[in-house]
């Protein structure tokens, strides 16, 4: 577990390089505009790019790290052994939902790269990005797994 957390931290930093890349362009892109009358060619592109990579690597440091929203206005009423079946069943739904998004993302990534599929204004290859996202998919999955089966040891305790 020590293994997962180290590289989902590094996956981290990996996607905190793409919101730099990202937040670099759309700075620069804009400046140029303003002040010197030339705009950045294929701004648009290399965010959405960028964002694929933030994006699919944070999701599993996210989740290890609790980070997303949850609403618990009736389930905070219930009795912690209620409640952690509940998480059992939602975390375990999270997970097939996870699985779903790995493998029809790695059919499509395939397809990409079968296909030679590139991007319209910089002819950036997007079969690497789609293999980014499913790698993404696969930690997210790793950490919802693990988040499961603690959640489940807490149910069998009480």
């Amino acid at each position: 577990m020590r293994f997962f957390k180290e590289v989902n931290r590094l996956l981290c930093v990996v996607g905190g390089l793409g919101l730099l890349v990202m937040m670099t362009i759309a700075v620069v892109n804009i400046a140029g505009r303003e002040f010197f009358g030339f705009a950045v060619m294929a701004t648009i592109e290399v965010v959405e790019l960028s964002c694929v990579i933030l994006a699919s690597l944070a999701l599993a440091y996210t989740h290890a790290r609790r980070g997303n929203i949850i609403i618990n206005i009736l389930v905070d009423r219930l009795p912690e052994r209620t409640r952690a079946i509940f998480d059992s069943v939602t975390l375990s739904l999270s997970a097939l939902i996870v699985i779903a998004l790995c493998w029809t993302g790695a059919l499509y990534a395939l397809g990409s790269a079968s296909e030679g599929e590139v991007t319209p204004i910089i002819i950036a290859p997007m079969a690497p990005f789609r293999f980014v996202w499913v790698a993404g998919c696969a930690f997210l999955f790793v950490a919802v797994l693990a988040h499961v089966i603690e959640v489940a040891r807490k149910a069998a305790k009480r």
